[in-house]
């Protein structure tokens, strides 16, 4: 092998061992989600982002059925009543090791009376936010899960889906949902609130005039957010579009009896077929 050769393959070589460290570090803690797999087996899921659409949908139909919640949802005013099964917030610890406490719009501190209050709801986050959750002993009513996020998913379609196991970098945690309710045996999911209008608005105003369900909180944009080049803007939506595809595509393979409908109206994401929130029978579920 060449020097240049050699190069070449140390790099992948380090981050490969890095990795195996860090797995290795960690993998006790996400032994405990083995109790996951397959626990849902043949059931029916709603994944529910924070888009403005949900706003003008009657959510209260949720009430016991097997819901996941994300990021900021818990400002929602109703939150407390739909109860929900699981809460994801995978996507919002960087910058937890600073004293920074406000990631993207997501408040941990603010949100934990809220999120405590519902006891029963399995809380999924971040291996990264152990240690900030921990020394600041948030969300202590209920049962936490950890995910370790390696690599990215892409067209190889190796990524796993399995969260005892390092599970791959989705750019967002509506995707990383999907691949945890597979996991768990689910087989029809439906998606809410995912607009992904992220290119649909002119450069400088991508992520101000972005909407999510509530008011964004002072802050909760940062400057260099807001001036993104409209290119990268389009890179990112094209590589989160990607990851959906390639989902659709592993499933296609590995879980063929998996089928999922995404019923955000005038939403951007069309991977998945819609199918109209209203129209879905709720009560056989």
């Amino acid at each position: 092998m060449t020097f240049m050769g050699i190069n070449k393959i140390l790099p992948k070589i380090n981050r490969k061992y890095k990795q195996y460290k860090e797995r290795a570090k960690y993998q006790e803690i996400l032994d405990k989600n083995s109790i996951f797999y397959q626990s849902k087996a043949g059931k029916v899921c709603f994944i529910v982002g924070n888009g403005p659409s949900i706003n003008s949908q009657d959510l209260t139909k949720l009430i016991n059925l097997e819901t996941f919640l994300m990021n900021s949802f818990w400002r929602h005013p109703q939150y407390k009543i739909i109860r929900p099964k699981y809460y994801l917030g995978v996507s919002l610890p960087h910058g937890l090791g600073s004293t920074q406490t406000l990631i993207w719009d997501q408040d941990f501190p603010g949100s934990n009376p809220v999120i405590s209050s519902v006891p029963e709801t399995k809380l999924f986050f971040s291996i990264a936010a152990k240690e900030f959750i921990e020394k600041n002993n948030l969300f202590p009513q209920n049962p936490i899960y950890y995910i370790l996020q390696q690599e990215l998913i892409d067209k190889s379609l190796n990524f796993n889906v399995d969260p005892t196991k390092p599970m791959p970098f989705t750019k967002n945690s509506a995707l990383l949902t999907m691949l945890l309710a597979v996991n768990m045996g689910f087989e029809t999911i439906y998606l809410l609130g995912c607009e992904h209008d992220f290119a649909g608005h002119p450069s400088g105003q991508a992520f101000t005039d972005f909407k999510h369900f509530y008011n964004e909180p002072p802050g909760a944009i940062p400057d260099y957010w807001a001036n993104t080049r409209y290119e990268d803007i389009l890179a990112g939506t094209l590589r989160l579009f990607q990851g959906y595809r390639f989902f659709k595509e592993k499933m296609a393979k590995s879980h063929p009896q998996v089928k999922v409908f995404n019923s955000t109206p005038n939403s951007f994401l069309d991977v998945f077929p819609y199918k109209k929130f209203e129209e879905i029978d709720i009560h056989p579920l």
